[in-house]
């Protein structure tokens, strides 16, 4: 993270604006084939700033490429920066704008691959509303171009909101409200939710993050009164700047796995590191689906963390731990750790697992992993976690819960791995919280 302040600089026109970022240079490198000639090539985002000249600020996109002798040189360069009249995707930085998010991410339709900055903020603390662009381009012959005119929104993070803001006649609205949905669609993104609140490639499986760069404060309109009063001779106060490089290697950022056709990742959520997920790849119909699924999974943990905190539970938190512990062809198994704190001595988890058919729908059961019925399939858990107690009586409770009567009882969780299928019992269901989450491992029929 790095720290820059807000203040107010006086010239022959006076603005509000922001000092530079203490970190400049590289902030993000992608290797990838970005021009689809079979040969990767690295992406890297370099971010620029200079305090004595505005025109300087600039997002740059630079392109590498490697001859046939091995050796990395430099192919083309695009500049996105100020202009007269258009602050640009620099400005949601080190304008008014605050908070404000850069977010650069791209997409792979096959004979292309697409590259996509978007700028987005929220003047709230000297003027009101929302302001959101999109830009579009491509590498193609060593040169950047851009596929298409920036798309920009100004309003709320709300598409029929903000059309609606921005116009008054309610017939023309509806026409305007169209025209963009299809605007943002001809980008080729998902234009479910667009705005500072919601980063694009969170709610569209089919995009590719490489860096996100956040900055926030903790300005309050008071503040900036008592600013404005004051002259504003003194710098208003901190902007802190987080920079998220979702390309790093994976051994620093994901553990992932190949096997065959497919590749599985385990990502951390953008909004919080401590909640993981996998996603798959190539795109197609159903990885798409599944990447979404799996995408919800973590985002519905960042919704009940929030809500714990907005009912006002002090250090309430909700994780997510994602491992991948099987995979051969289209199957995948993954395994989870749940964690919910609420508060108290201690917080509760739950172990569970999911496995799944990327090249369909579906979902496996217990019974079709060991490759038997569901009451052969409930059987064997039951003799299992009796053998288990069997060991270590003392471990567990005097009287243990109930057997399970069906697969699909909330009180176990199950994922292939290559000994076998483990499954695990629930916390408080066999043992105290001390023992922690019973599990056994059980061998297919046959």
């Amino acid at each position: 993270d790095d720290v820059q302040e807000l203040y107010f600089v006086a010239s022959q026109d006076e603005w509000v604006r922001s000092t530079k970022i203490s970190r400049t240079g590289i902030i993000s490198a992608d290797l990838y084939d970005y021009d689809k000639d079979g040969q990767d090539e690295i992406l890297v985002v370099i971010l620029t700033g200079d305090d004595s000249a505005r025109e300087r600020d600039a997002f740059i996109l630079h392109m590498l490429e490697c001859d046939d002798a091995g050796n990395w040189f430099s192919s083309a360069e695009l500049s996105l920066e100020n202009t007269e009249n258009d602050s640009g995707i620099i400005g949601y930085l080190y304008s008014v704008v605050c908070p404000g998010r850069v977010e650069c991410f791209t997409k792979d339709e096959g004979e292309h691959v697409y590259i996509y900055m978007e700028g987005t903020g929220v003047s709230q603390y000297f003027t009101t509303g929302l302001s959101w662009r999109l830009e579009k381009y491509e590498y193609r012959e060593q040169k950047f171009s851009a596929v298409a005119e920036p798309l920009r929104m100004d309003g709320s993070d709300d598409i029929v909101w903000a059309c609606m803001e921005m116009n008054g006649d309610y017939e023309y609205d509806q026409e305007y409200i169209r025209a963009f949905i299809n605007s943002v669609y001809g980008m080729g993104v998902n234009p479910a939710r667009l705005g500072w609140e919601y980063p694009i490639p969170e709610h569209d499986a089919a995009l590719r993050s490489v860096v996100r760069v956040v900055k926030n404060s903790d300005f309050t309109y008071d503040k900036v009164a008592e600013w404005e009063n004051s002259g504003k001779s003194q710098p208003l106060g901190t902007i802190t700047v987080q920079i998220t490089d979702f390309s790093k290697p994976a051994a620093e950022t994901a553990a992932q796995s190949t096997e065959g056709e497919y590749t599985a990742t385990v990502v951390t959520y953008p909004q919080n590191p401590d909640i993981q997920y996998p996603q798959f790849s190539p795109s197609s119909t159903t990885v798409d689906a599944w990447n979404a699924y799996f995408l919800d999974l973590a985002a519905k943990r960042q919704e009940n963390e929030n809500q714990m905190i907005q009912e006002g539970m002090e250090n309430a938190e909700n994780t997510l731990e994602a491992e991948i512990t099987y995979q051969q062809g289209s199957l995948v198994s993954i395994r989870f750790l749940d964690y919910v704190y609420s508060g108290g001595a201690h917080g509760f988890h739950t172990i569970f697992g999911k496995t799944v058919d990327l090249s369909s729908d579906h979902e496996y059961t217990l019974s079709e992993l060991l490759n038997t019925d569901e009451a052969t399939a409930v059987r064997m858990v039951n003799d299992g976690f009796h053998q288990l107690i069997a060991q270590n009586p003392d471990y567990f409770f005097p009287e243990a819960g109930s057997d399970l009567t069906s697969e699909k009882d909330d009180r176990i969780g199950f994922y292939k791995t290559p000994e076998g299928i483990k499954v695990v019992g629930a916390l408080y269901w066999l043992a105290p919280y001390a023992y922690g989450t019973p599990e056994i491992l059980l061998q297919p029929v046959g």
